[in-house]
């Protein structure tokens, strides 16, 4: 109740807190949405794809695929640990570290990752390097989409970000499967992700043009 009460006061009086609450359409026309989306679509297109022929991957590094499928439990704990260790960086430091931090561990991941007869310790720490880079930006998605674009309308603008990363997750399989139906190896494929990723991190810096990521103004003409 403080809180709605709060929202209404501001939208009734905006000079008095400088915050700009960005409605669904004034959202889609800011380039910075689609930077994020761009950095958010990394963690659930390539998630989907290890998990679906992870037996292809495995098969690729020599691995067999029961070894290959222990190193989930790695995945798993490091997500986890992210998610609490970013959650503390964002609240002291901004979302600007936890941006850029995220598709830097999944290019290194990746990379370590597809390298031709990855041992079994390799594959941990690039599934560890994967996993906390899941965790950091399941952690940061709201508190940026809130300090970029307000509250007042924050469950419009989540809608389209959440359905882009499902959009992502749900391609990512029939994208790998076509390419693999027609010759290319996983390990290429992969390869392709890792240029994207390794390329994709300099979009943080313009999105988060201040430390705390503060930047609900006016929309841009």
């Amino acid at each position: 109740a403080r809180w709605e009460a709060l929202v209404k006061e501001e939208s009734e009086q905006p000079e008095l807190s400088g915050i700009h609450h960005w409605t669904r359409v004034e959202v889609l026309k800011d380039w910075r949405f689609y930077g994020f989306i761009s950095i958010a679509m990394i963690g659930p297109f390539v998630s989907t794809a290890i998990f679906f022929y992870q037996r292809e991957l495995a098969t690729s590094l020599s691995l067999t695929p029961i070894a290959f499928a222990t190193s989930f439990t790695f995945f798993t704990a490091t997500m986890i640990i992210a998610a609490f260790g970013s959650g503390a960086i964002i609240d002291k430091y901004g979302e600007k570290p936890a941006l850029v931090i995220y598709p830097i561990l999944y290019s290194l991941g990746l990379f370590l990752l597809t390298r031709s007869h990855t041992s079994l310790a390799v594959s941990y720490v690039a599934m560890m390097m994967i996993g906390a880079g899941n965790g950091i930006m399941a952690t940061t998605g709201g508190p940026l989409m809130a300090k970029l674009y307000g509250t007042k309308y924050l469950s419009s603008v989540k809608s389209i970000y959440v359905s882009s990363v499902i959009l992502a997750s749900a391609l990512s399989p029939f994208i790998f499967g076509y390419f693999l139906d027609r010759g290319f190896s996983i390990l290429t494929l992969f390869s392709y992700v890792v240029f994207y990723t390794g390329i994709i991190w300099v979009i943080a810096f313009p999105i988060c043009g201040s430390d705390k990521c503060n930047l609900t103004q006016e929309p841009i003409s």
